[in-house]
């Protein structure tokens, strides 16, 4: 008799440890491991690989814990018949789930919330001992599930669709941000958004795109760099789409300063070309190594989109960056009557952005665009759409280009 309640006892033991390593091999994330890692923790190496295999270690904490509750019930269920005969089951039965909840899962498992990377650590060699013994019967278990519900139509062995670590990073500083910090957490957001954006999505225009024709006299182009907001122009011979050099405006000045009748190419850098479908990460990295804070868009074919500066991808991070020479044609400026003007060349991204929608922009990255796909016309001024719960009336048109819109947010 002593013997059975020994053995029943540990078992119960055996069941919290696989409440407990459950908990906290679930509630422990990648990120966590990886910095246990980094600091050279004890066995933080063995926890990674646990991690890494969470299918089969479920897989074995399920079936263990449920070995070790269903032999401990049986053995007390066999002790109490023998101590009570015929109300030795239902005493069995009561005393069991009193044990099993508080010592065998609640307790366990509340260490496990309290202290995850610490009972994450202590349990991992024992669990990677465990996976590897039973891994023949849980993929047996595992091979019948899926046979089982590939027969209502269910397909389990498809790859699974866990959140990426950019979205567990999203998701934690959404938790811990609070309004005071509405700022730093827009700035975090930005950096993570990065690699889902290239650089002809947020780029300037074509026909938005202040240049220089190299046939000016250098009096007139001295006249319009100082008109000017920016410090870099392009500059294009022929026809504007031929663009041949990129004038720095500090080095023209200087330069005319000194001699009068310089030749305008000998002061101008080489462009730049880039695809449009580069990622922002990719062309911030080659911004840096080239020592170039501006470079020309292309399309597939060759043909010049717009241009794209380093400032242009800092504000995805940042946010708007302008001085007091700034022209903000894509500015979203709030109206009296609670709706909202803003400029044709206005992103996609931006008005999601303010407005926490969800406009698509895969085919088109302007509000402008989105119109002209949605109305499969080219709107005049004073026409009204509404779709996306949202009312767009073009408020001004140059030739065929929107340039100004408004906007009402519509009722649901």
């Amino acid at each position: 008799m002593i013997f059975i309640f020994i053995t029943i006892f540990l078992l119960l033991c055996c069941s919290a440890f696989f409440s407990a390593s459950e908990t906290a091999l679930t509630a422990i994330s990648k990120t966590q491991i990886q910095n246990m890692v980094q600091k050279k923790l004890p066995k933080a190496l063995v926890l990674k690989k646990l991690k890494d295999q969470m299918g089969r270690v479920i897989g074995s904490i399920l079936l263990g814990n449920n070995l070790v509750n269903i032999l401990a019930t049986s053995l007390a269920t066999s002790l109490f018949i023998n101590l009570f005969e015929d109300s030795g089951v239902g005493i069995a039965t009561v005393v069991m789930t009193v044990l099993i909840l508080i010592f065998a899962e609640v307790m366990p498992k509340m260490l496990a919330i309290h202290s995850p990377q610490k009972v994450a650590l202590f349990v991992s060699q024992i669990m990677t001992r465990i996976v590897n013994l039973l891994n023949p019967i849980t993929r047996i278990i595992r091979y019948l599930s899926e046979k089982f519900w590939r027969v209502f139509g269910v397909n389990l062995s498809a790859k699974n669709t866990w959140d990426s670590p950019q979205e567990e990073l999203r998701g934690a500083i959404d938790a811990f941000s609070s309004l005071k910090h509405e700022d730093e957490k827009s700035m975090l957001h930005g950096v993570l958004d990065l690699s889902s954006i290239t650089v002809g999505e947020i780029m300037v225009p074509r026909n938005d795109i202040e240049a220089i024709s190299a046939k000016k006299s250098l009096k007139e182009i001295k006249k319009q760099i100082l008109k000017s907001p920016y410090s870099r122009l392009p500059v294009w011979e022929g026809k504007p789409e031929n663009i041949t050099g990129i004038l720095h405006i500090k080095t023209f000045i200087k330069a005319y300063e000194q001699d009068p009748n310089l030749k305008l190419k000998e002061i101008c850098s080489d462009p730049w070309f880039v695809p449009e479908s580069t990622p922002l990460p990719h062309q911030m990295k080659k911004f840096r190594q080239k020592k170039q804070h501006l470079a020309i868009v292309i399309d597939e074919y060759g043909n010049i989109q717009g241009i794209i500066t380093l400032e242009d991808i800092l504000e995805e991070i940042v946010g708007e960056i302008t001085d007091e020479h700034d022209k903000s044609p894509e500015e979203i400026q709030k109206e009296a009557d609670g709706s909202y003007t803003l400029g044709g060349i206005t992103t996609i991204r931006q008005v999601n952005k303010h407005f926490s929608t969800d406009l698509p922009d895969t085919d088109f990255s302007t509000i402008a665009g989105l119109i002209m796909n949605e109305s499969r016309e080219i709107p005049k001024e004073g026409q009204i759409y509404r779709f996306y719960n949202m009312e767009f009336k073009i408020i001004k048109r140059r030739q065929n280009q929107i340039k100004i819109i408004n906007i009402k947010l519509l009722k649901p």
